[in-house]
């Protein structure tokens, strides 16, 4: 592999990296305002904490919003010498 070749493949990881990173920040971002807002609803409604946690992971949609931002952040988070 030339030098030319390792500058473009290091900058491109280091790019998606970085999409990476934003992409998994706002995924985290918008499950935790998800999450207020469901847990918010359920206690005004007094139905309790407890009924809004099980009401907002009772979404197919979330669990797998969960996946994706675990798969977009366990990377980043693990060691990158290997």
């Amino acid at each position: 592999m030339k030098t030319d070749d390792r500058r473009i493949t290091t900058k491109s990881t280091s790019t998606m990296r970085g999409y990476a990173a934003i992409a998994g920040t706002l995924v985290w971002l918008a499950l935790g305002l998800q999450l207020y807002l469901t847990t918010a609803l359920a206690i005004d409604r007094d139905l309790g904490l407890w009924v809004g946690i099980a009401r907002y992971f009772g979404y197919f949609t979330i669990l797998t919003n969960i996946l994706v931002a675990l798969t977009l952040t366990v990377p980043l988070i693990r060691s990158r010498s290997r």
